[in-house]
């Protein structure tokens, strides 16, 4: 057996290796007194105290969050208040600390401990509390106190949707999920275990009981990761793999002990159960993997020390106090490659390439025996590569490769330099320094943009800036990033020395970000910074808004007016509007260094109403502009509405009358007369007056039978007599006084007794409006108004005296709805 393959151990026709990647690693925590949760894709890890566990008494981070890298190298520790509420930890895709609490309250942390964001879940999460929590990369799943299931779809828009009613009465025995991009339907399920036995599958608009009672209750439910197959642990101590769907069963191995402290899948072919076993008379515990495969094959791994396991998508990471160890399938091309009397194509390569470097004869017998499958063999020397994690054997495939491409004729050499670069990428992040320990397929799955994030947001800022240089990527976000944590832990920079360092590292880049850089700045109150370095920000879209949350006000509109953009000249105006430091008189000074900007201003006081009265006279009065100063002011008392003070419209007239604007002038003079005689109107009637207009108080006034008062008021104003007679009619037709109308129509009436008769027709007062309409002269009037009130006989003999009989017939035959009538009309026009 080769040294490569001597930690491989053999499940039915499948390979498993275990690589220990322990190195330097360290964990200063007791895993057994610890509650674990670690990041996917070799993340930090977060553990708090198990509140089941008696701790030491020497032990201060007892009421602490501990965050760390993957091997040991400790983050930061968060002391929160709230401890004591904490109901799970979880990571999001970005490797944010999600805390959720008892009351439905969510905090989100970076890996150093920086609390980003904090926000509430909604409806019973507040009302009931949460009692158990499911974290995933992109939202969560909550239980609440009465057995109700909410969850949230993406922290980024934190909307809590209420799952369908599982109807439970007790806690579920277990429960977990399948995440929406796992699940076949699309759509995020709940798989929860029942005091019954049989399982529900809880989505947002159904339940579904799997009605399998005869294995449960099942203690613990694991999803593999493509979300395909679920392993279940039952009552009679089985672990039981069934297909999602729970159709068809796949196998049942029974471990003869009781519920593991974990259950997970190690890729998607086998199930690993952990178990801890005490030894009371020895005081002693020793902790056990069990791996279950097809065929009711197993392995088992044995540690003296507890240990905690964290699935990924090709196997499972085991972490302990001094162990970090990776369990997965040996790929395929590895087996072919080194499983001992391979006849593959690749294993031949490789053992040409090693007889070589020894100057053995025999490699040309291997090359001979690869054939034409040469590119294939040293493609998968290629791949072969990428899987492992231990530097030397890599460059011997790597070297078996280019060894195989010596005898080709054409060989595109992408693949290998793009894996040359990856690998480059992985061994560096795998140090124990950076403590990302990624597997080729995590670190594709990944991909090289997120790595690079989580870098940055990790602080090797320097790592990053390589790997983005090394691959072709922008390095703004890492340089920003970095920029920005020298603003915020150092302190001893001078803002000059400071802002120099940033600019010189940045100033070759196109485009960057210094705003975001600034915007930092002024968070750690280093405003001077701010605002130099908002001097290099290209974009006034940036740098305006950050302005104005400094209160950098004339700044802010100096930027915007350079940039041209109307909209951010507005966003300035509106708060130098509202802002308590800046003056009436002082918004005039810095106006009247941008006159351009002096009719957005007069349209935004304008809009604004009364709260920017003041400021829109100071802007009239230094425009020269005194009428609309007056104008303004008269607008503003009738705004008041019962306030409405005439006297103060005499300013407005006065001003009017000083300035030379006359027709202004005698128009305000005549609405200040018409105030006084409303506030007379009112001492004597009690009604309101004041603020009507002319016609609206001619038209009360006779409403209310105050004739007399009308006339003396419309003489008072020359009113012309055709308007007060149509105010008169409407008056007394909506009052109904028709004796008046009667009485009035009697005499002559400027506007003639046909509107009389249409105002009689609309009212509906027939009689009156026939007596009328005999009076009239023109029998084109009578023989329409006299078809209007529905006699037919009159209408039609008027129509013999009419000057234009065809059009009056035309309009009685689409008034008239009586097809006798209208045939005695047809009749009639034929003898015209």
């Amino acid at each position: 057996m080769s040294a490569v393959t001597l930690r491989w151990a053999q499940l039915y026709n499948t390979w498993y290796r275990k690589i220990d990647m322990s190195g330097d690693v360290y964990f200063e925590d007791d895993f057994s007194q610890r509650i674990i949760f670690a990041c996917p894709f070799a993340g930090p890890i977060a553990m708090i105290k198990d509140p089941g566990m008696i701790l030491r008494v020497k032990d201060t981070t007892s009421s602490f969050i501990k965050i760390t890298s993957s091997c040991g190298d400790v983050f930061c520790t968060i002391e929160p208040d709230y401890y004591k509420s904490i109901v799970k930890l979880g990571w999001n895709d970005n490797e944010r600390l999600v805390v959720v609490l008892e009351d439905g309250t969510v905090f989100i942390y970076s890996v150093h401990g920086r609390k980003l964001r904090q926000f509430h879940l909604e409806g019973e999460c507040v009302t009931e509390g949460v009692i158990d929590c499911h974290i995933w990369g992109s939202g969560l799943v909550c239980l609440t106190g009465n057995y109700q299931l909410y969850a949230l779809m993406d922290f980024e828009e934190p909307y809590t949707i209420k799952l369908a009613n599982p109807g439970l009465e007790v806690e579920p025995v277990c429960w977990t999920i399948i995440e929406p991009q796992l699940s076949v339907i699309n759509t995020l399920e709940v798989l929860v275990a029942t005091e019954s036995g049989t399982i529900l599958v809880i989505t947002r608009d159904k339940v579904e009981d799997m009605v399998i009672s005869s294995n449960g209750p099942f203690s613990r439910l694991s999803v593999s990761p493509n979300g395909k197959y679920i392993a279940c642990f039952t009552k009679d101590k089985s672990v039981w793999i069934v297909t999602a769907d729970f159709s068809t069963n796949l196998t049942t191995f029974n471990t003869k002990s009781e519920p593991p402290r974990q259950l997970v899948w190690c890729g998607n072919e086998s199930v690993i159960c952990y178990f801890e076993r005490h030894d009371p008379e020895k005081n002693e515990s020793d902790y056990l993997l069990f791996m279950i495969g097809a065929n009711l094959k197993y392995i088992s791994y044995n540690y003296n020390e507890p240990v905690y396991l964290v699935p990924e998508c090709d196997g499972v990471r085991i972490i302990g106090k001094n162990t970090l160890e990776f369990l997965e399938k040996v790929p395929d091309v590895t087996v072919d490659i080194f499983l001992e009397d391979s006849k593959s194509h690749s294993s031949h390569l490789y053992k040409a390439a090693e007889l070589f470097s020894q100057e053995n004869p025999k490699a040309d017998k291997y090359i001979r025996l690869i054939g034409q499958e040469l590119p294939n063999a040293v493609d998968l020397c290629i791949e072969a590569a990428g899987h492992e994690f231990d530097v030397n054997i890599q460059k011997k495939l790597l070297n078996a490769a280019s060894f195989g491409k010596a005898f080709l004729d054409f060989y595109d050499p992408e693949y290998f330099v793009s894996m040359a670069k990856d690998l480059r990428i992985l061994n560096a992040v795998r140090s124990y320094r950076i403590g990302i320990p990624l597997t080729y397929q995590q670190y594709n799955v990944l991909h090289v943009d997120l790595l690079i994030s989580r870098l940055t947001h990790r602080h090797h800022h320097q790592l990053a800036y390589e790997i983005c240089k090394y691959m072709d990527r922008r390095t703004d976000d890492v340089l920003v990033h970095w920029s920005s944590m020298k603003v915020q832990y150092d302190q001893y920079l001078s803002d000059n020395e400071m802002a120099n360092q940033i600019v010189d590292k940045l100033k070759e880049l196109p485009g960057v970000n210094f705003a975001q850089i600034a915007a930092t700045a002024h968070r750690e109150g280093r405003k001077e910074l701010a605002i130099r370095l908002l001097d290099y920000e290209p974009r006034a879209s940036e740098q305006v808004p950050l302005l104005i949350t400094m209160d950098q006000l004339r700044r802010a509109l100096a930027k915007a007016m350079k940039s041209g953009d109307t909209d951010l000249v507005h966003l300035v105006l509106i708060h130098m509007l509202r802002s308590p430091d800046i003056s009436p008189t002082e918004l005039q000074e810095i106006l009247h260094e941008y006159e351009d900007v002096r009719k957005l201003w007069l349209s935004l006081c304008t809009q604004e109403g009364d709260s920017a009265l003041a400021y829109l006279i100071d802007a009239y009065d230094y425009s020269n502009r005194p009428d609309k100063i007056a104008r303004l002011k008269i607008e503003k008392q009738y705004d008041m509405g019962d306030e409405l003070n005439y006297k103060k419209l005499e300013e407005s007239q006065h001003l009017y009358e000083d300035n030379q604007y006359l027709f202004e002038s005698a128009m305000t003079g005549n609405q200040i007369a018409l105030l006084v005689q409303q506030n007379v109107l009112e001492q004597n009637d009690g009604r309101q007056h004041l603020g009507n207009s002319l016609s609206e108080t001619l038209y009360d006034l006779y409403y209310y039978n105050q004739g007399s008062q009308a006339s003396k008021l419309a003489k008072k104003f020359d009113v012309p007599p055709k308007r007060l007679s149509w105010i008169k009619l409407r008056a007394l037709a909506d009052v109904g006084d028709w004796e008046e109308i009667e009485k009035w129509a009697k005499n002559k009436i400027p506007i003639g007794l046909v509107p009389v008769a249409d105002v009689c027709i609309d009212k509906e007062n027939f009689a009156l409006a026939a007596k009328i309409i005999k009076r009239l002269r023109n029998n084109d009037d009578k023989a329409v108004l006299f078809g209007r009130i529905g006699e037919w006989e009159s209408a039609l003999h008027n129509v013999k005296g009419s000057s234009d009989p065809q059009s009056v017939l035309m309009e009685l035959f689409r008034i008239c709805k009586d097809p006798d009538v209208k045939a005695e009309m047809q009749a009639l026009a034929n003898t015209i």
